[in-house]
C-alpha cells in the first residue's frame, strides 16, 4: 500500500480560479482524483494540500483523507505533504486537475514504476496514444528517438530525495511547457541531439540522475488520462464530454 499526496493549490497564473473545487458534471474536480486513488485499492492514506478552508468540507468524515493548508506554490505544497507523511519508502504525488484519471491508469503506472525501481519515476505518453483518446487536447510534446511524447501529472518518488530536487525543480516547473528550455538545462550536446530528434530516453534518464544525484526514470504509459489536465475553459468542456461518455 502507498500513501498519496494530492497537490490542490491554485497558482496566480491559473486561468481557472479555485481549480480543485471547479465542478465537472456537478462534482468538484479534486474528488475525481481522490475517488480514483481510493478505487485503485493500492492507496492507504491521501494527503490533500491546498486551501484548507475550501477543501476540508469535501472530506469531512473521510478517514482516508487529510487536508493540509497549502503554501505559496506547488513545491511548497509537495514539501508540506512529504514532511507530514514522514520518511518512508515511496509516495505517489498527483495534481488535483486530472479529473479523467482512472484507477486502472494509477495501478498501471505504479506497477511499472515499481518494476523499474528508481527514486523518481515520471510517466510519458506517446502523441499518437494521446491523440487517439483525446483528439482535441492541446498538449506540449517533445520528440525523442523513441517517439514523440507528452508528460503526465503523477510521480512515484522516494521522499528521501526531496532535498535533491529543490534546486532544479523550480526551473523545471517554470519551463514545463517549453521542452527546448528544459533540454537546455541538460547541456549543449543534449540540446543539439534533441533538435535533431536523436536524444534517447535512457540518455535523459542518465543525465538527470547524475545532475540530481538520484535514480530518475521515465515510465511509458498507455493511459493518456494520466496527463490531460484542466487548465482552461476548453479543457473543462473536454473533460465533461469525456466523463459523460465513459
Amino acid at each position: 500500500m502507498l500513501n498519496a499526496i494530492v497537490l490542490a493549490g491554485s497558482g496566480d497564473g491559473d486561468k481557472l480560479p479555485d481549480k480543485p473545487l471547479l465542478k465537472i458534471k456537478d462534482k468538484p474536480m479534486i474528488l475525481y482524483v481522490t475517488d480514483a486513488l481510493k478505487a485503485s485499492g493500492i492507496i492507504d492514506r491521501i494527503v490533500v494540500v491546498g486551501n484548507a478552508a475550501g477543501l476540508s468540507p469535501l472530506f469531512e468524515g473521510d478517514d482516508c483523507c487529510t487536508v493540509l493548508d497549502g503554501g505559496g506554490n506547488m513545491l511548497d505544497n509537495l514539501l508540506l505533504g512529504v514532511r507530514y507523511l514522514g520518511d518512508q519508502d515511496r509516495v505517489l504525488v498527483l495534481t488535483s486537475d486530472i479529473p479523467m484519471i482512472t484507477p486502472e491508469a494509477i495501478i498501471d503506472f505504479v506497477e511499472k514504476a515499481k518494476a523499474i525501481g528508481g527514486d523518481f519515476c515520471y510517466p510519458i505518453v506517446k502523441k499518437e496514444v494521446n491523440k487517439e483518446k483525446f483528439p482535441k487536447a492541446r498538449r506540449t510534446y517533445a520528440r525523442l528517438r523513441e517517439g514523440t511524447f507528452t508528460g503526465g501529472n503523477i510521480i512515484y518518488m522516494n521522499p528521501r530525495i526531496i532535498d535533491n530536487l529543490m534546486d532544479m525543480a523550480y526551473e523545471v516547473i517554470e519551463n514545463r511547457k517549453r521542452p527546448i528550455k528544459l533540454v537546455r538545462m541538460l547541456g549543449w550536446s543534449f540540446t543539439m541531439k534533441f533538435l535533431l530528434g536523436r536524444l534517447t530516453i535512457p540518455k535523459v534518464e542518465e543525465r538527470v540522475s547524475k545532475m540530481l544525484g538520484i535514480d530518475a526514470r521515465a515510465v511509458i504509459s498507455e493511459y493518456p488520462e494520466i496527463g490531460n489536465d484542466v487548465d482552461k475553459p476548453s479543457d473543462v468542456e473536454m473533460a465533461e464530454n469525456y466523463i459523460k461518455s465513459a
